[in-house]
């Protein structure tokens, strides 16, 4: 009986989870799977492009790097001269 409940509840709130994450801007394919523990950065979500049957597993920390706006081309680790 438990079940029945928890599925009845559980999958449209798994549903409303994938419309927020995705007014926020990243791409989900329908068919993605992701735990409730899993990270998902928010600097930069529409770096974030998650495709076809994939499933981001417990504590899995999915980063977006963007580059910093006042770089000089070919920096690496310290200032060029």
């Amino acid at each position: 009986m438990l079940r029945v409940v928890r599925e009845f509840i559980r999958l449209p709130v798994i549903k409303l989870r994938y419309v927020y994450l995705r007014l926020w801007g990243y791409y989900l394919h329908n068919t993605t799977r992701i735990s409730y523990s899993a990270f998902l950065d928010k600097t930069n979500p529409k770096g974030i492009d998650i495709g076809k049957f994939t499933l981001i597993a417990t504590e899995a920390m999915v980063l977006s790097h963007v580059q910093p706006l006042f770089t000089r081309t070919n920096f690496c680790g310290g200032l060029q001269h």
